[in-house]
C-alpha cells in the first residue's frame, strides 16, 4: 500500500512539474505567428498574445532603450535574424549583469508571454531567461 502511494505521488509531482514548465509555442511555432501577424494582425492577437512562448534561442545583442533604464535583448531561433525580443525593465538586475556579460552567440532558455510582433520579432514580457 505504501510502495502504491509513493509511486503515484511521485507520478503526480513529475506530471505537475511538466505541466509548470509547459508553454503554450515553441520555436516551431515562430514562422507561423510571424506569419499571421503579417496577414491578419486581429487573428494573431487572437491566436498567440498573452499566451507564453519557451525557446532556446541565440544571444543576438543588447541595447539600451533611449528614454531610460530599460534593456532590450535579441534571441535569434531561426538562423540570423532576431526571432525574440526582450524588454528588461531593471537595467540594475543580476540579470541584466549576465546579458551584459553575454556574447553574441551564447545560448540561453527564454520564456514569457507573447506580446506583440515587433518589426518581425514576437515582443515578449514577463521575460524569463537563463543561460543554457
Amino acid at each position: 500500500m505504501l510502495k502504491t502511494i509513493s509511486t503515484t505521488l511521485a507520478v503526480t509531482l513529475a506530471f505537475l512539474a511538466t505541466q509548470l514548465n509547459a508553454a503554450d509555442y515553441g520555436a516551431a511555432d515562430i514562422d507561423t505567428m510571424r506569419q499571421t501577424s503579417q496577414e491578419n494582425r486581429l487573428r494573431y492577437e487572437r491566436d498567440f498574445q498573452g499566451r507564453s512562448i519557451r525557446v532556446i534561442g541565440t544571444f543576438k545583442g543588447l541595447n539600451e532603450h533611449v528614454f531610460g533604464d530599460e534593456l532590450w535583448v535579441d534571441f535569434g531561433v531561426s538562423g540570423s535574424r532576431s526571432d525574440v525580443h526582450c524588454v528588461l525593465i531593471n537595467r540594475r538586475s543580476p540579470l541584466a549583469d549576465l546579458l551584459i556579460d553575454a556574447n553574441l552567440g551564447d545560448q540561453f532558455s527564454v520564456s514569457g508571454i507573447i506580446s506583440i510582433d515587433f518589426f518581425g520579432a514576437l515582443e515578449v514580457s514577463d521575460c524569463n531567461i537563463q543561460p543554457v
